[in-house]
């Protein structure tokens, strides 16, 4: 294994995460504004 690919590795799961963060806020918020038209 070399450090760029180690790298490269280290960055696709960096990157993978803050996606799925960003994606988990937006479901929190879109689930909140469902919760206040639907109750």
């Amino acid at each position: 294994r070399s450090p760029l690919s180690i790298k490269l590795i280290e960055a696709i799961a960096n990157h993978y995460f803050c996606v799925s963060y960003r994606w988990l806020i937006d479901y929190i918020k879109y689930d909140r504004i469902v919760d206040k038209y639907v109750l």
